[in-house]
Order: structure tokens, then sequence, then C-alpha cells
């Protein structure tokens, strides 16, 4: 799991350890990408665009993160949630 997003050097990181794969005779294909962003209540659009730069990297999983954002209590959080993910299917991103 990079803990960079993309456009923060993720790619160059992504790119060394498809090339180490690679180099010990594995299939850098089968080396899964686990991304992540930040769910920022209000910010739907960047969170949209940092999802797909993911799936542009080829990540296979994406997590959201909803801590630290605001929200005050654990039905806010679940709120959100299916917000996020309501955002992500129409986007088709899920």
């Amino acid at each position: 799991i990079p803990l960079l997003q993309p456009g923060d050097g993720v790619e160059s990181h992504l790119a060394d350890i498809r090339d180490a794969a690679a180099d010990a005779g594995r299939d850098p294909d089968d080396i899964g990408v686990h991304g992540w962003v930040a769910a920022v209540p209000g910010e739907t659009d960047d969170l949209i665009d940092r999802a797909e730069a993911w799936a542009d990297l080829g990540a296979d999983y994406l997590a959201v993160n909803t801590m630290d954002v605001g929200l005050e209590s654990p039905e806010a959080h679940i709120e959100h949630c299916e917000r996020v993910a309501d955002a992500l299917g129409d986007a088709g991103l899920l």
C-alpha cells in the first residue's frame, strides 16, 4: 500500500516495484496495487479525480479513509461512506 498519492511520486515507486518483480522472474502484473484516498466531505470531485488517478495506475483496490475529516459520529462516517460509494459508482469506479 503506497503511502503516497498519484502525482506525489508514487508512479516511480510503482515502476521500481514492477522492475524488481521482473528482475526476480515474476510477472509484474501479478503484484496488486492498493491505493487509498481521504474522503473529505464536500470534496467529491477531488475524490473522484484521485480515485481515477489510482485506476489509471492500475490499482486493484482502493481504500477510502474517513478518519480525521471532521465527521463526529459513527453514523456520520457510515452515511458519508454511503455517499462516497454512490459517487464512485456514478463515476464508474466500482
